[in-house]
């Protein structure tokens, strides 16, 4: 926003580069960025991450499948863990998530 400001006072790649402490090239991407779209195409754009493995239809199946419990799937505890959950999502999908993940993914699906 800084660099915009200066870019609408005339400064040069070279100041605006030296005033935010940047390369000339990324005074050049923002000034560009700024005369095609304004100030809001230099508003940060948040990264969305990765595509998930699991599509939402497959996420809702493996939340009905760990219902069903341990004892259902065949599994002798009693209770799921981290690596019965990653075992369960490679037989029923074919997918294959690193055992660590596994609490993550269950964190995100409630």
């Amino acid at each position: 926003m800084i660099a915009a400001r200066l870019f609408a006072q005339g400064k040069s790649l070279t100041e605006v580069a030296a005033t935010v402490g940047c390369s000339k090239s990324s005074a050049s991407r923002w000034k560009q960025a700024w005369k095609e779209g304004g100030v809001e195409a230099l508003r940060p754009k948040p990264n969305p991450g990765p595509k998930p493995r699991l599509n939402p239809h497959q996420q809702r199946r493996l939340v009905g499948a760990l219902k069903q419990g341990t004892a259902h799937w065949a599994y002798a505890p009693d209770g799921w863990t981290g690596p019965l959950v990653r075992d369960l999502i490679r037989q029923l999908f074919g997918v294959k998530y690193h055992v660590d993940y596994v609490g993550t993914l269950l964190h995100k699906l409630g």
